[in-house]
């Protein structure tokens, strides 16, 4: 496995972790009956920019990595 999948397989599970404990923290429970059309399409934006900022991250440590 290269270092940029065990740093992108890392990061998944750390953040599964902090989520699931952040909703358990808060006594939160997925009912997906509940979840609107709209909230849906505003929470992928939210992931979908999130990943964006984080694959831009990883890539500047790439790159740092690489010139040292």
């Amino acid at each position: 496995m290269s270092k940029n999948n065990q740093n992108n397989n890392a990061s998944s599970h750390i953040v599964d972790f902090l989520l699931d404990a952040t909703l358990k923290k808060h006594g939160v429970t997925l009912d997906k009956t509940k979840v609107s059309e709209t909230d849906k399409e505003t929470l992928r934006d939210m992931v979908s920019k999130l990943r964006k900022d984080v694959d831009g991250v990883m890539k500047s440590n790439n790159e740092e990595d690489e010139t040292k």
